[in-house]
Order: structure tokens, then C-alpha cells, then sequence
């Protein structure tokens, strides 16, 4: 394609060539606006190519800072912590954010909405991250967009807008219900499907979809496409709990390990996708069920060895959350004496108040 003529894909903003199929914007024919990599991730859920093309997320931040907008700060409720992009308030200094917490409609309906909102902003208030709105939606986007509409209008002020936040988060998804029918972008349920910022146009104003921001040590990186879909949570939660005494071990697939310690009618509670296969043992054998099970757990790492990563935790006997970045999280009430947490090197562990 000759400079006068080039174009970028309308589903993950790359731009389009048609001289060499092993690069990323290739289409067969220059008229084509949807490169082959989007169409086969869409209509063929194609993940061949997935995992070896991610955005580089310092320049995404570095373009998008560049940008007179209105930030929408997407962020995963099911995922919350993992939803927290770094020194966010470091890259965009001074910057108008409106964060859009997706996915309510994956939480227990017995959650309140005003306990939800309180969550946020004290989530939100730890991070040191300054938002100018909160705006809880669910239902894939469906539900709540006339709420982000609102906001937009409220602190917009006659910029563009930009969609920024963690890979998988649901920017596009949300995009999609925002701008209708002017273009329709490419969603899917894994990571890094957006390449490059991705310019739209919404009635008078323009919408920038950017890339998802790289989650460093993510479980994504280490599971086959097949192993992503399991962790991905696509219903609501279907609770799981456990009474506990002494010293047990909760084992999650072959993704985590839950050991507590001095349990006294301790209850813990699973807020994981159903797929994802649930184990009990008492703490002293956990290392030997590993390793003799690991093989049949699901799902499980690509490659061993493992669950070599202790996170220890010895706080209050509060109800707690423990929470494992991109799988999901336990709460935890009763007394005990120590948590010991095994993931993949690398993975975030963090221990927070009870969301639910």
C-alpha cells in the first residue's frame, strides 16, 4: 500500500498491509478494512497469533497522555486489583478520569449497589488514583450505558474521549455499545485483541480505543488459549465454600494453592470461574498432592515447574480477601493463625477488606 492509500484495521487499530501474512494488518485484498487476523479471531476464534502480539504499554501511555480527552479508566469488577494500572496518576498527571467499573452483573445480586460503590472508592482511594465520577455497569456494557453516557457529557467539556485500561478489562466491548453502528471492534475473551490506538468516531466527537495495558507475570502468559477461556469468568459466580479446621489447603486447579493454619471454624469462600476445579487436603500433604496430581488438575500452567511462589499473610482475623490477580479471590472469616499462598512466580497476591 502506498502512503496516500494507507488504512488501519477497524477492529484492533493496526495498520493494514497486504505483502507479507506473517505480519500483524495483513489482508488478502488492499479493499479490505478488517485484517485476518481480527476475522479469524472472530468468526473462527482463531488464537493462533494471539500471544505473540502485544502493544507495548510505556509508548501506549506515553500516546495517549499526548491526547486532549476525557479518560474512561475501564475496570474489570471481577478483576479489580488486577484492573489498577501502575503509577496511573505518574502517566496521566492532571487528566480527567471517569472510571467505568464493568462486569456488576458477574457479582452476587445480593451485593448491594451503594456496598459496591463504597468498595470502589475505597479501592480506588488506596491506589491514590483520583477519578472525577465512578460509573458501576454490568451485563457486558449493556446495562449502564446511558450512565456512561451521562458522565461523558457531564466532564467531556468538548474533548475527544479515550478508552484506557488492563488488558481484558472490556474497553472495546463497552466502545461497542457506545458508538453503534458506526464500527464494530474486535472483542474477544482474551487478552491484548486491540494492537494500536484505534480512532472512532462518535456523533461530534472522536473515541480513541488504545491498546490493553500489559499485565507483567500474568497467569495469561502462562496458559494455553484453551486454559484462558476456563479462568474467564462468563456467568455469575457460583460460590464455593469450606469449613475449615486445623490445617487445610484449598487447591485451584493447578493455578494456587490456599494453605490456612490454626483454622478455628474458619469458612472460605471461592469467587473463581466454574471451571476452574477445586481440591481440599490437609496443609502437611499439600506438597506431596502437587506433586503427584499436578498432571490432572484443571487448568494448569503451560510449563512446570509451578507453584513455586509463597505469599504468607498473618494479619487480623477479619473477614479478608484473598486475591489473586486474573483468577478471582477467596474471603476468609474465622480465626486463624497464618495464610500461606502458592502461585506462579511473579503473580499478585494481595489481601484486602471483604468485597462481598
Amino acid at each position: 500500500m502506498s502512503e496516500s492509500t494507507i488504512k488501519y484495521c477497524y477492529g484492533c487499530g493496526v495498520r493494514l498491509q497486504n505483502t507479507d501474512p506473517e505480519k500483524t494488518g495483513y489482508v488478502v485484498k488492499p479493499e479490505q478494512t478488517l485484517c485476518q487476523r481480527c476475522y479469524r479471531l472472530t468468526h473462527y476464534g482463531d488464537t493462533t497469533r494471539l500471544k505473540t502480539e502485544e502493544a507495548d504499554s510505556d509508548e501506549v501511555l506515553r500516546e495517549i497522555a499526548s491526547i486532549d480527552a476525557l479518560y474512561l479508566y475501564v475496570a474489570d469488577l471481577t478483576d479489580f486489583e488486577g484492573s489498577m494500572i501502575p503509577g496511573i496518576n505518574r502517566h496521566l498527571a492532571n487528566k480527567d478520569l471517569l472510571l467505568v467499573a464493568t462486569k456488576r452483573d458477574l457479582l452476587p445480586v445480593t451485593m448491594s449497589n451503594s456496598k459496591l460503590l463504597r468498595f470502589v472508592q475505597s479501592r480506588m482511594k488506596a491506589y491514590g488514583c483520583e477519578v472525577k465520577g465512578i460509573v458501576v455497569i454490568g451485563d457486558y456494557a449493556k446495562d449502564g450505558i446511558d450512565e456512561v453516557e451521562h458522565g461523558l457529557r457531564l466532564f467531556r467539556k468538548g474533548r475527544a474521549v479515550v478508552a484506557l485500561g488492563m488488558a481484558n478489562a472490556g474497553k472495546s466491548t463497552l466502545l461497542n455499545q457506545l458508538v453503534k453502528p458506526e464500527k464494530t471492534l474486535t472483542v474477544s475473551p482474551y487478552p491484548h485483541t486491540t494492537l494500536r490506538l484505534n480512532a472512532i468516531r462518535c456523533g461530534d466527537y472522536t473515541v480513541y480505543d488504545s491498546p490493553g495495558i500489559r499485565v507483567e507475570n500474568s497467569l495469561w502468559n502462562r496458559l494455553s488459549p484453551v486454559d484462558i477461556r476456563k479462568i474467564t469468568l462468563d456467568r455469575p459466580y457460583a460460590p464455593r465454600s469450606f469449613q475449615l479446621r486445623d490445617d487445610q489447603t484449598i487447591i485451584a486447579g493447578g493455578l494456587c494453592a490456599i494453605s490456612i493454619y490454626g483454622c478455628n471454624d474458619v469458612s472460605l469462600t471461592s469467587y473463581l470461574s466454574e471451571n476452574v476445579l477445586l481440591h481440599r487436603s490437609k496443609a502437611e500433604r499439600r506438597d506431596e498432592f502437587l506433586e503427584k496430581h499436578f498432571d490432572e488438575l484443571e487448568p494448569r500452567l503451560i510449563e512446570r515447574p509451578a507453584l513455586t511462589q509463597k505469599t504468607v499473610y498473618q494479619g487480623k482475623n477479619e473477614k479478608t480477601d484473598i486475591v489473586i490477580n486474573q483468577l478471582g479471590w477467596f474471603c476468609i472469616q474465622g480465626e486463624f493463625t497464618k495464610i500461606e499462598v502458592l502461585t506462579p512466580v511473579g503473580v499478585n497476591v494481595l489481601f484486602r477488606k471483604a468485597m462481598i
